[in-house]
């Protein structure tokens, strides 16, 4: 399916800037000594494109030798992007058609419609992966909505697009079926040093509820507090490591995407049960506060250190 990063020469997972002709060179055939064409330049379509993951994917990709097409509703946008990157651009789903491998990246409320439409479209034999935050419905769509001969795979890289390499990075893959490119897609990924944790749906989005879904609610509860109080950044002049860590962190998710933040904590039906559980923390220390309870929080610290 393309995966084969030999011609990459890149054992460490830095980024090695190779072009086109260099990702796809000639390697040998040890058995006839003539040289044949690598696996690596295979067509693939980038569904959402323009959008910050997606022209990350095509960036990425299209650096290790895929032949990459951008695929967006935003014309203007994608144009732009194409050019910048020299990959192609098309707003038609019809591309899928040609494409061995498929990767949907558009925002979250949208993959399910997105995954029927291409899935119906794409040729036999060839590669669908999404790489929403959420798991669950995405492949619930794949399974319900794409002809079984279709591969399929779920994906969520844990990292943002600030990133220029795979190295060190998380990625989760969700399989499907018996998808016969999975070890070739985890090869691919190991070989460039990324970290692959391999789970059911369920078990992701339960994750996700409290890696993402707690966690980004903390700091924009935390960015609300100080604007509701009227506080600026010239409180930095007076903060402490806790703080301007916070600050920094809320800085990281208001820079970016709203709506994929905003999504995370409407779409993900594990959410809401850990929202409660903070809140009912979070008012019981804060009732302790109120009593002065000095020891009761004190308590409460011990037992989160001795949990960690």
């Amino acid at each position: 399916m393309g995966f084969n990063t030999n011609s990459n020469g890149n054992s460490d997972g830095k980024s090695s800037g190779c072009g086109k002709s260099r990702c796809s060179s000639p390697s040998k055939d040890e058995s006839s000594g003539v040289e044949k064409k690598s696996d690596v330049g295979r067509t693939v379509t980038v569904v959402g494109g323009a959008g910050r993951m997606g022209r990350w994917i095509s960036e990425f990709l299209s650096s290790r030798g895929f032949e990459v097409t951008i695929n967006d509703k935003d014309v203007k946008k994608g144009k732009k992007i194409s050019g910048e990157l020299d990959v192609d651009f098309t707003q038609s789903l019809d591309v899928v058609e040609h494409s061995d491998i498929v990767v949907v990246s558009v925002p979250i409320p949208s993959t399910e419609d997105v995954i029927k439409e291409v899935g119906n479209k794409m040729k036999e034999g060839s590669l669908l992966l999404d790489i929403t935050s959420l798991k669950e419905g995405p492949v619930r769509a794949m399974e319900k909505h794409v002809p079984e001969s279709i591969e399929k795979i779920g994906a969520h890289p844990l990292f943002g697009p600030g990133e220029n390499t795979l190295d060190g990075k998380r990625i989760v893959l969700v399989p499907i079926s018996q998808c016969k490119y999975m070890q070739d897609v985890k090869n691919f990924l190991n070989d460039e040093g990324a970290h692959i944790e391999v789970m059911d749906a369920g078990e992701h989005d339960k994750k996700m509820a409290v890696v993402q879904g707690l966690s980004h609610m903390m700091l924009i509860c935390f960015g609300k507090t100080l604007m509701d109080m009227g506080i600026n950044r010239s409180i930095l002049d007076f903060g402490t490591p806790t703080f301007s860590i916070m600050v920094k962190n809320l800085h990281t998710i208001m820079v970016q995407n709203p709506g994929l933040y905003a999504s995370i904590q409407t779409e993900n039906p594990y959410v809401p049960e850990v929202h409660k559980c903070f809140l009912d923390a979070f008012t019981a220390l804060s009732e302790r506060a109120e009593k002065k309870d000095v020891e009761g929080i004190v308590d409460v610290i011990k037992e989160v250190e001795k949990s960690f």
